[in-house]
Protein backbone atom coordinates (compact mmCIF):
# COMPACT_ATOMS: atom_id res chain seq x y z
CA UNK A 1 0.00 0.00 0.00
CA UNK A 2 1.61 3.26 -1.20
CA UNK A 3 1.69 6.27 1.66
CA UNK A 4 -0.69 8.67 1.51
CA UNK A 5 0.62 12.38 2.13
CA UNK A 6 -2.05 14.19 3.62
CA UNK A 7 -2.23 17.67 4.61
CA UNK A 8 -1.00 18.67 8.00
CA UNK A 9 -2.64 22.55 9.05
CA UNK A 10 -5.56 24.01 7.12
CA UNK A 11 -2.82 26.46 5.20
CA UNK A 12 -0.94 23.27 3.78
CA UNK A 13 -4.73 22.18 2.79
CA UNK A 14 -5.54 25.20 0.62
CA UNK A 15 -1.55 24.93 -0.67
CA UNK A 16 -2.67 21.21 -1.97
CA UNK A 17 -6.12 22.60 -3.12
CA UNK A 18 -4.29 25.33 -5.12
CA UNK A 19 -2.62 22.87 -6.92
CA UNK A 20 -5.86 21.41 -8.64
CA UNK A 21 -7.99 22.35 -11.59
CA UNK A 22 -10.85 23.34 -9.11
CA UNK A 23 -12.51 26.78 -9.13
CA UNK A 24 -11.07 29.16 -5.99
CA UNK A 25 -15.33 28.92 -4.67
CA UNK A 26 -14.67 25.00 -4.96
CA UNK A 27 -11.91 25.24 -2.73
CA UNK A 28 -12.76 27.60 -0.20
CA UNK A 29 -16.27 25.48 0.47
CA UNK A 30 -13.86 22.65 0.74
CA UNK A 31 -11.74 24.05 3.19
CA UNK A 32 -14.36 25.32 5.85
CA UNK A 33 -15.96 21.91 5.71
CA UNK A 34 -12.86 20.45 6.53
CA UNK A 35 -11.96 19.08 9.93
CA UNK A 36 -9.20 17.62 12.18
CA UNK A 37 -8.69 13.73 11.16
CA UNK A 38 -6.62 10.59 12.19
CA UNK A 39 -5.48 7.83 9.06
CA UNK A 40 -5.29 4.55 11.13
CA UNK A 41 -3.98 2.17 9.27
CA UNK A 42 -5.42 -1.51 10.16
CA UNK A 43 -3.81 -5.18 8.99
CA UNK A 44 -5.72 -8.39 9.56
CA UNK A 45 -4.67 -10.53 11.96
CA UNK A 46 -5.56 -13.73 14.10
CA UNK A 47 -6.97 -13.28 17.43
CA UNK A 48 -4.67 -15.12 19.55
CA UNK A 49 -1.53 -13.47 17.64
CA UNK A 50 -2.74 -9.72 19.39
CA UNK A 51 -0.95 -9.46 22.99
CA UNK A 52 -2.88 -9.21 26.17
CA UNK A 53 -3.88 -5.41 26.61
CA UNK A 54 -3.00 -4.22 23.09
CA UNK A 55 -5.52 -2.20 21.36
CA UNK A 56 -7.56 -3.51 18.55
CA UNK A 57 -9.98 -2.18 15.96
CA UNK A 58 -13.24 -4.06 15.44
CA UNK A 59 -13.26 -7.58 16.45
CA UNK A 60 -15.78 -9.84 16.50
CA UNK A 61 -19.13 -9.38 15.06
CA UNK A 62 -21.88 -8.77 18.05
CA UNK A 63 -25.15 -10.44 16.87
CA UNK A 64 -27.92 -9.49 18.70
CA UNK A 65 -29.95 -12.66 20.44
CA UNK A 66 -32.71 -13.69 18.31
CA UNK A 67 -36.27 -11.55 19.27
CA UNK A 68 -34.36 -8.85 20.23
CA UNK A 69 -34.90 -5.47 18.97
CA UNK A 70 -31.93 -3.76 20.01
CA UNK A 71 -33.89 -1.38 22.53
CA UNK A 72 -33.16 -0.91 25.68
Amino acid sequence: MAAISLPANREALFLSLYETDLPDGVIFRLAARARPAILLTTAESEEDEIPLGASKIGGRKISPRAGSTGRA
